[in-house]
């Protein structure tokens, strides 16, 4: 019937395969295979991992006579999914398994700042804080947003034989850019680490530590390749056993490295605890590619590399513009103020995480999740944002919320936790609260911007609000020390989530009124300015507390009635009218 086809015929069976041998022999278009097909690799291969091996794109006639498996070789190939519910199911056990590790994660992460800050004094801790904030800056500026762009490309949920190959090739490239990017930040910060102690932070004695900066660097790009790969496969759950594994492990090592050596030997705790879990991370991401049968691929490099860098350039580039403005404000800091100011940005770095967790747990289940809509519903649904509209809602209250919540308690958390030599942190970690809760906001508009393939405008937010941050840093820093620094901070997320909200609006082509994005995120925002103002005057605790419920019922009754569109108040009733169901 079809002369030129090539047929490749797959038989489990060992004496049933003898005799297909046999008889495809005659055959120079047949190939046979002592193989199983079915819906996972081990220990049958899927389908869709066969093709790519065999370099098969397209299938004219499939046969299968497999007496009630025909369902499970076809989702093996790459069927459809099953549909919406699976994919708002996904999110939520997704969303629900990186939060309960954010929580653990923080909590244990807080408790290393405050073992860490009681054991190095002030001034150590500044120095402790000093090394971590270098990694940070060097990582971003050798990242080249290669690992975003992974989680994008490898989160689209495809498994036909095209997308496994294609995704060994940019895994391949990733994974070159990011080991070579770690090597060049170790080798530039190893030469230049006296340079940046003496002329950026201003204490020669940082000199050593610095130098350790760059392994820790080249440590945290193997990481993210692993990461990156983990969360565009949707293995949320392996990603956080082992996060929550490497918290605990930094707890130790770093307290134990503390008490016997000091600054060096907490520094050293944390590094073999970077170790182990670059290494974890690593083989996790091994599992989870050849469960979905992609192996990594060194060919064709020059085309991953331009594929990675049309995604996650733009993205870089914002980064590259944020970080030096970020790196140069604490090295201002740390000049004008001395070293002890970058500990007390640090404690109130971990009072303020509690407001962060829930985005920052949520944000790549979000980017994977609203990445495999778009490519299921196609770009130009606007289901994707309705979907990142109401997140964006439900984020703003959370953090806003939590930030009240925290304002109120700051002052008994930071005497009672890291002492009273810290209490200088008070003042500014009650601002940094409400400005932590407007970059979680913009950080989630973001997220939408890099699903939909528009990561060009985070460049433009990236730099109008690292402007406002130099340019309020370099104002207020050298007279108000951390309270300017976190000042400065606030402008910025301010201007960039302004920004970021118009180009949202734009790209979904939804006036601004009608979006009721404008009257939630008013009412959100009058109600934490006017929380924390309020809180500050106030000295009775008790009366925190009154005015803390009040401000909460006004703003939720308040977003429920004004803020939420047709659609997202459907929802609501939905839910509502479910938990009636199951309560009665």
């Amino acid at each position: 019937m079809f002369p030129d086809c090539e047929i490749y015929a797959f038989e489990p069976s060992e004496s049933a395969y003898r005799k297909l041998a046999a008889t495809a022999g005659v055959d120079p278009k047949t190939r046979p295979f002592h193989l199983a097909l079915g819906e996972r690799n081990v220990p049958l291969v899927r389908l869709a991992m066969f093709c790519a091996r065999e370099r098969i794109f397209r299938i004219d006639i499939l046969k299968i006579d497999t007496r009630g498996c025909e369902r499970k070789i076809i989702k093996g190939a790459g069927g459809p999914d099953d549909g919406p519910v699976s994919v708002l199911g996904k999110y939520l056990q997704g969303a629900g398994v990186l939060t309960a590790q954010a929580v653990v994660q923080r909590l244990l992460g807080a408790l290393t700042s405050i073992v860490l800050a009681r054991g190095l004094g002030t001034t150590g801790f500044g120095a402790y804080s000093a090394v971590i904030n270098t990694v940070s800056c060097a990582y971003g500026m050798v990242r080249l947003g290669v690992d975003a762009a992974i989680h994008v490309y490898t989160a689209r949920g495809k498994q036909d034989a095209e997308f496994v190959c294609l995704t060994g090739e940019l895994l391949g490239a990733g994974l070159c850019i990011l080991a070579t990017g770690g090597f060049v930040a170790a080798a530039t910060l190893a030469v230049s680490s006296e340079w940046l102690a003496v002329v950026v932070f201003g204490q020669p004695d940082l000199t050593g530590p610095l130098k350790f900066a760059g392994v820790l660097t080249a440590l945290q790009c193997l990481s993210q390749f692993s990461y990156a790969a983990l969360a565009g496969f949707q293995k949320f759950s392996a990603y956080a056993r082992l996060m929550i594994l490497n918290a605990v492990l930094t707890l130790a090592l770093s307290a134990g490295g503390m008490w016997i050596y000091g600054l060096g030997g907490a520094l050293g705790g944390y590094g073999i605890a970077q170790a182990i879990l670059a290494m974890s991370l690593g083989g996790a991401a091994t599992r989870a590619m050849r469960e979905q049968g992609v192996r990594i691929a060194y060919s064709r490099l020059s085309r991953a590399f331009a594929s990675l860098m049309r995604l996650g350039g733009p993205f870089y580039l914002s980064g590259l513009v944020a970080v030096p403005v970020i790196f140069y404000l604490q090295g201002l800091l740390s000049r004008s103020a001395g070293i002890d100011a970058l500990g007390l940005l640090r404690v109130i770095g971990t009072i303020t995480a509690v407001v962060a967790f829930v985005p920052g747990s949520v944000a790549a289940v979000t980017t994977s999740t609203l990445t495999r809509v778009r490519a299921e519903q196609g770009a130009s649904s606007s289901k994707v944002f309705d979907y990142a509209f109401l997140q964006l809602k439900v984020i703003w209250y959370l953090t806003t919320v939590m930030a009240m919540t925290l304002a109120v308690l700051t002052s008994v958390l930071i005497e009672t936790l890291f002492g009273a030599e810290y209490e200088a942190a008070i003042e500014p970690g009650t601002v940094a609260l409400f400005s932590t809760a407007v970059a979680s906001t913009a950080a989630a508009a973001g997220s939408l911007l890099f699903a939909v393939q528009r990561s060009g405008v985070i460049f433009w937010q990236s730099l109008w609000q690292s402007l406002v941050l130099a340019g309020g840093g370099l104002l207020l820093i050298p007279t108000a020390g951390v309270l300017g620094y976190v000042g400065a901070e606030l402008a910025g997320n301010l201007m960039g989530l302004v920004f970021i909200l118009f180009a949202v609006i734009r790209l979904a082509g939804r006036g601004w009124r009608d979006s009721r994005l404008a009257q939630a995120f008013t009412l959100c925002a009058f109600a934490c300015l006017s929380s924390i103002v309020a809180i500050v005057q106030l000295s009775a605790v008790s009366t925190r507390i009154l005015a803390l419920l009040l401000k909460v019922l006004c703003m939720t009754f308040g977003v429920l009635w004004f803020g939420l569109s047709a659609w997202e108040q459907s929802v609501v009733r939905r839910v509502t009218l479910r938990f009636r169901a199951r309560k009665g």
